[in-house]
């Protein structure tokens, strides 16, 4: 299922994968949480705090480039040892697990509101699970196609609110540049959680054939995920304003009632149901983050059985989140805590490859 040494992702599928790893069931509230810290520039933080991605992605690069058989979890293990690379890893999975939960979660408050309130929450998550667990089983290479084939559901999501533009009010977004860049900067933080996902190409980079491979097509990916926050945070302000757009739990989701076609009463429940698709696939590339890592780690279990193993313990704690305002309260907190280890943690292992590199040719 995962062996890399006869599993490999082609360039598309490496940037779908990771396309599908950063865009999940925030985007449907982003815009809320840049407009509190710059207002009307909210949609330029978008931009700024793709700074985070792009540095995981260059670290995954370089580490590929040194060790293309080695993942982060193997070269944290040979550098720190057992006991300090393991307890080091399982925190870096963790981050996989809770982002997993956190996605589910909010995937059930979204789905549960406008289109199956008839559904209990236990059953939305029990079933959502089901097919997210049946495709991370399945291994890399069918979810890379998996996400490849899913990838423009997305692209019609973000072009068909375009007709917001004409009931929007260009006013919404004036004077550019006035919430100043102190402001920026500060909602730029607030992307933290909205772009977690690029951290999936540190494990899965034996999967590729070189390194370049690896950068150009997450750096598409990157590129295509800052188009999309971007182009939704624009479309937020300029419909709503920054004064109606927080008021609403899931603004983005709002955007579809612009949408008009004469055929169709309201395009909302084809808006969920695309948006459901695009989600799942999400919510695979974690399960399966989770479940090979982990699997890696351990290397007396198999992906498959890990897979299985950890559906009970995704279910109760996909369970414990509360209603969204207290999810996202509590996820951005633990959200803060994650990005700063990962960025030492990743940090550092970029840092001694490279000094084993300098040390390496230094004897030579």
């Amino acid at each position: 299922m995962n062996k890399s040494n006869d599993v490999y992702l082609s360039g598309s599928q490496i940037t779908f994968y990771m396309f599908a790893s950063l865009i999940g069931v925030g985007f449907t509230y982003l815009p809320n949480a840049v407009i509190e810290k710059a207002n009307q520039d909210g949609w330029i933080a978008c931009i700024v705090g793709a700074v985070y991605p792009i540095f995981l992605i260059f670290c995954a690069s370089y580490m590929c480039k040194k060790s293309p058989k080695e993942n982060i979890l193997v070269l944290s293990k040979k550098y720190f040892g057992s006991i300090i690379g393991n307890t080091l890893n399982f925190i870096f999975i963790g981050f996989f697990l809770f982002v997993l939960t956190s996605e589910v979660a909010g995937f059930n408050n979204v789905f549960t509101v406008y289109a199956s309130d008839f559904l209990k929450k236990y059953q939305v998550i029990a079933l959502t699970l089901v097919v997210t667990a049946f495709a991370a089983y399945k291994g890399i290479k069918p979810l890379g196609r998996l996400c490849e084939v899913t990838f423009y559901l997305t692209i019609i999501l973000i072009v068909l609110p375009i007709e917001t533009l004409k009931e929007g009010n260009i006013l919404n977004i004036m004077p550019i540049g006035q919430a100043g860049l102190v402001n920026v900067l500060k909602a730029s933080k607030e992307t933290a959680f909205f772009y977690t996902g690029a951290e999936a190409a540190l494990l899965i980079y034996p999967f590729v054939k070189g390194s370049r491979k690896l950068l150009k097509s997450s750096l598409v990916a990157i590129s295509l995920i800052v188009f999309i926050y971007t182009w939704v945070c624009f479309l937020n302000i300029y419909y709503y304003g920054i004064d109606a757009s927080p008021k609403l739990l899931w603004p983005t989701i709002g955007l579809s009632d612009s949408i008009h076609i004469p055929i169709i009463n309201s395009f909302r429940f084809i808006f969920i149901s695309l948006w459901s698709i695009v989600i799942i696939r999400c919510i695979s590339v974690y399960y399966f983050a989770v479940s090979f890592g982990i699997s890696r780690i351990t290397k007396k279990v198999s992906a498959e059985t890990v897979t299985i193993f950890i559906y009970p313990i995704v279910f109760l704690l996909s369970m414990l989140y509360g209603n969204p305002t207290t999810r996202r309260y509590y996820s951005g907190i633990l959200t803060e805590y994650f990005v700063i280890f990962i960025l030492i943690y990743v940090s550092i292992i970029t840092i001694i490859t490279k000094f084993k590199e300098v040390g390496k040719h230094a004897k030579e």
